[in-house]
């Protein structure tokens, strides 16, 4: 990170915490459940969701509404969720590391519906509540863009000067797309090479090298 670097936005499921092995299992028993059929993680990585589950529904001639299997998922996804999921190792070190050195911090979560609620109160009993300064929840992908200025706005940060840390290529590209650089994480959705073709100027597998990467020495 430059010496004028002011904001670095988060991710949460699968980049802060261990849940993306959950997510990918709750899409496609909310799949399953609707009679259709399931996606593979690359599909996933890849793709929207509401795309997955407007192609599957074409499939089988299907009327029911994208945007009820889509709430599905979540609702599938916060049953999963009823103890907070582990921190992903390195987590807590890294968001006080960066807060040490007066970086603000931002979080945006995909989350929805009953799982919406979760994130905030997953941190708040992790103690690292009040490390973020800009928190968004519930964020689609058609809203992705408009999230990152909203966060850029609160913690005071330009684009040129912020960076996205996630591990779904498709915010490494929407962060590109920005003007952000990015920091694909793997073990999450994305692997390596999705965040390599996505423009990740950064690679990590432990969110303890974020650090050493973003803060000079």
């Amino acid at each position: 990170m430059t010496e004028g670097s002011r904001s670095v936005i988060f991710d949460y499921d699968g980049t802060l915490v261990d849940t993306a092995s959950a997510f990918l299992n709750s899409v496609n028993e909310a799949l399953r459940k609707t009679g259709l059929r399931g996606a593979t993680r690359r599909e996933i990585s890849s793709m929207d969701l509401r795309s997955i589950i407007a192609e599957r529904l074409s499939e089988v001639e299907s009327h029911a509404l994208v945007e009820v299997v889509f709430d599905s998922m979540w609702d599938e996804f916060a049953e999963t969720l009823s103890s907070p999921f582990p921190l992903r190792d390195g987590a807590a070190e890294t968001l006080e590391a960066l807060t040490k050195r007066g970086i603000g911090l931002g979080l945006i979560s995909k989350r929805g519906g009953r799982a919406g609620a979760l994130p905030l109160i997953e941190l708040r009993a992790a103690g690292l509540e009040k490390l973020f300064r800009s928190v968004k929840i519930g964020v689609g992908l058609r809203e992705y863009g408009a999230a990152i200025s909203n966060a850029l706005e609160e913690l005071g940060g330009r684009p040129q000067d912020s960076i996205i840390v996630s591990d779904w290529c498709k915010d490494i590209e929407y962060a590109k797309s920005s003007g952000l650089r990015a920091v694909g994480i793997i073990g999450g959705v994305s692997d390596e090479d999705e965040h390599k073709a996505a423009g990740a100027d950064w690679i990590v597998e432990n969110l303890n090298e974020i650090p050493a990467l973003l803060i000079p020495q």
